[in-house]
C-alpha cells in the first residue's frame, strides 16, 4: 500500500513560529491588549502566553495570601489562577472568534510586574509582547510609577502600548 503525503509549501502556515506575551492585571486597559492580541495573532498566526503577576516586593509577605475557608490559607498565585480564568473568560464575550483564546497558555508568577514580565519574556523566548497602560500623565504616573514604561525601557523584544480609552471620553 502507498501512503502520498502532500508536503506544503509554506510551513510557516502550519506551525505558529511567533510567541507574543501579554501581560495582563484585570483592568480595564488589559482587557483592551488581550482583545488587540487576540486579533492581531490571528493574522499572523502566532500563539499566545497570558501572564499574571501577583505583585510582591518581598517585604509584605503576609498580604499576599487570602483564607480559603476553615482556617485554611491559599497562596495568592493559586487565587490569581482563578481570576485569570475568570478575567478570560470575560474577554471572550467580546471576541467573534476565541480560538486565540483558548489556545493561549496561561503563566501565573509572583514578583514585581515589570521585572518579572521581562524575565517572563526572555525565559519562553517570546518574539513581542502586547500589553495595556492606564496613560496616566503627571503626579499619577509620578506617584503610580508605569509597569509599561518600565517594560520599555527594559525589553529587547517588540512592545506594543495599547492604551485604553474609556467609551465616554
Amino acid at each position: 500500500m502507498k501512503c502520498h503525503i502532500q508536503q506544503n509549501e509554506n510551513p510557516v502556515l502550519l506551525t505558529p513560529r511567533h510567541t507574543v506575551l501579554v501581560p495582563v492585571d484585570f483592568s480595564s486597559c488589559s482587557r483592551s491588549a488581550l482583545v488587540y492580541a487576540s486579533n492581531f495573532i490571528r493574522n499572523i498566526n502566532a500563539s499566545m502566553l497570558i501572564l499574571h503577576v501577583v505583585h510582591d516586593s518581598g517585604d509584605e509577605y503576609c498580604n499576599y495570601r487570602k483564607y480559603g475557608g476553615a482556617g485554611n490559607v491559599r497562596p495568592m498565585e493559586d487565587i490569581a489562577v482563578g481570576m485569570l480564568d475568570a478575567f478570560i473568560g470575560e474577554v471572550k464575550k467580546e471576541l467573534t472568534a476565541t480560538d486565540e483564546l483558548m489556545a493561549a497558555r496561561k503563566i501565573v508568577v509572583g514578583g514585581l510586574p515589570a521585572s518579572r514580565i521581562n524575565e517572563v519574556a526572555e525565559r519562553e523566548h517570546v518574539t513581542s509582547i502586547i500589553m495595556g497602560t492606564h496613560g496616566r500623565a503627571g503626579l499619577a504616573r509620578l506617584a503610580l510609577g508605569s509597569v509599561a514604561e518600565k517594560v520599555l525601557q527594559r525589553s529587547n523584544i517588540p512592545v506594543t502600548v495599547i492604551r485604553h480609552r474609556p467609551a465616554d471620553s
